[in-house]
């Protein structure tokens, strides 16, 4: 009769430089995108509504103007305050408070400013970058590295690999109530710019070859 033998398995949690602690890899590099000069244009960010002894504003978030330079600061606003005067800045001229509701459920603020007009409920924001833009560029950016050093390290037989560390499970893959796989925001932006990077002739063969 055959006795079962023991199988060990060894299983690491680790981060990046845990995994560079324990010599697990080589070398480690890290990319991350940040976004410089976004000030041209008003920002406003509806945070809350209230309704204090009869007095109804908002708490809102504006880049302002400061000693150390712009910065976002969170104000607190009625209807009819001019924008310009609150910031102390030239872009947000002719921006102002309008209509603010505090019914449960049902809050938002009217921001008027020329050509227009906009209702932010709690939490939404008039004139702030896209966060799926900035992301999309650091998967573009991660593909396009590692398919470079694909090329330039694959013939001395080292095996490049490239980590993404994400905010949120849910934004790569969910699932729905029959238990189906549902692609999220990073699964469709990751695969719209591998096809476009398998476009170009000089990763042809990387792309063969490479693992994310």
């Amino acid at each position: 009769m055959l006795k079962p033998t023991g199988l060990i398995i060894r299983v690491y949690r680790l981060d990046a430089v845990d995994a560079h602690d324990k010599g697990l890899v080589k070398q480690i590099e890290v990319a991350a995108a940040t976004v410089e000069d976004a000030y041209n244009k008003p920002y406003v960010r509806l945070l809350k509504v209230e309704n204090k002894r009869g007095r109804i504003s908002a708490l809102v978030e504006l880049e302002k103007l400061t000693a150390s330079g712009i910065k976002r600061k969170e104000q607190v606003v009625v209807d009819g305050d001019n924008l310009e005067m609150v910031t102390s800045r030239a872009i947000y001229a002719d921006c102002s408070i309008g209509e603010i509701r505090v019914e449960k459920g049902k809050e938002f603020m009217e921001l008027r400013f020329p050509g227009g007009e906009q209702f932010l409920k709690l939490g939404e924001a008039y004139g702030d970058v896209d966060a799926l833009a900035v992301q999309r560029q650091m998967i573009r950016r991660t593909i396009k590295e590692h398919l470079d050093k694909e090329l330039r390290l694959r013939p001395q037989g080292i095996k490049v690999l490239s980590l993404f560390f994400i905010d949120e499970v849910a934004k790569y893959r969910s699932y729905d109530s029959d238990g189906n796989s549902v692609k999220g925001d990073y699964a469709r932006i990751f695969e719209e710019e591998y096809r476009r990077a398998a476009k170009l002739p000089d990763y042809n063969y990387a792309l063969q070859r490479c693992v994310f």
